[in-house]
C-alpha cells in the first residue's frame, strides 16, 4: 500500500497539526466512554490503528489514563510529528501496514476513519481482530450495499479510496473472529449522510465488538 498522505494535501497536514494542537475530537471521547463502559482493568493495552499523529494518545493523557498504549500507521510523516509531541513514549508509535502485518496482541483495538481507505477491508480487519484479546472499536463507513469509490483531492500526488462496507460484510467478519458485535451512532457526525465531492456520500459509524 503506498502512502496514504500521497493521496492528500499539504492543507490536510495542516489540518492534522491543528487538531493536535487546539481540538479535542469528539469521536476520541466517545471511544474513551465505550471502552470505561466495559469495566476492563485500569492497566489494559491499546492498540491504535491508524493513529495519524496521535490524537487518540493525546485524550489517554489527557484524562491520565494508565493504558498501555501503541499506535500504528503507514506514514512516517504522522509518526515523526507524533513521537516528537509525545516523547515518553516515542517508542510506541510504530510503522505498520495492517492488510498485510498483524500489531502486537492488545486488550482492545481501535481503528477510527481508517479501513475505508485501505486496499483489503478484509484482511486490514481480520489482522486487527486476531491480535484484540477482548474489545475492538470500529469507526468507519458503513450501509446497506459495499460500494468502493476513489477521490482526487486538489494537490495531492494520487486518488484515494473512500469505500464503505456493507452492514453485513462487518458483522460476519467480527461473528468469525468470535466477537459478538453491536452498531452504535457516531457522536461526531451523527451518522448522518456526508457529501464528500464527486457525487460519493458516506455515513458513519461505530462497531463495537466484544470477543465471546
Amino acid at each position: 500500500m503506498s502512502s496514504f498522505q500521497h493521496t492528500q494535501n499539504d492543507e490536510y497536514l495542516k489540518i492534522c497539526e491543528t487538531r493536535l494542537r487546539d481540538i479535542e475530537l469528539t469521536w476520541v471521547e466517545q471511544v474513551l466512554v465505550l471502552i470505561q463502559l466495559q469495566n476492563l482493568p485500569h492497566n489494559i493495552s491499546i492498540n491504535d490503528m491508524g493513529c495519524n499523529m496521535g490524537h487518540f494518545y493525546k485524550g489517554i493523557k489527557k484524562r491520565q489514563l494508565k493504558y498501555s498504549y501503541n499506535g500504528y500507521d503507514l506514514d512516517e510523516i504522522y509518526l515523526q510529528k507524533a513521537r516528537q509531541c509525545f516523547p515518553e513514549i516515542a517508542n510506541r508509535f510504530k510503522c505498520l501496514d495492517i492488510c498485510n502485518d498483524k500489531p502486537d496482541l492488545a486488550d482492545v483495538s481501535v481503528a477510527s476513519a481508517v479501513l475505508e481507505h485501505v486496499p483489503d477491508f478484509n484482511s486490514a480487519l481480520n489482522n486487527i481482530l486476531i491480535t484484540t484479546k477482548t474489545l475492538c472499536i470500529l469507526r468507519t463507513y458503513s450501509a446497506i450495499l459495499t460500494i468502493n469509490d476513489k477521490l482526487l483531492k486538489s494537490g495531492a500526488e494520487y486518488p484515494y479510496a473512500i469505500n464503505q462496507n456493507s452492514f453485513e460484510k462487518i458483522f460476519l467478519i467480527f461473528q468469525k473472529n468470535g466477537f459478538d458485535a453491536t452498531i452504535i451512532r457516531d457522536v461526531h457526525t451523527d451518522s448522518m449522510p456526508i457529501h464528500k465531492g464527486n457525487g460519493i456520500v458516506r455515513t458513519m459509524y461505530i462497531f463495537k465488538g466484544v470477543r465471546l
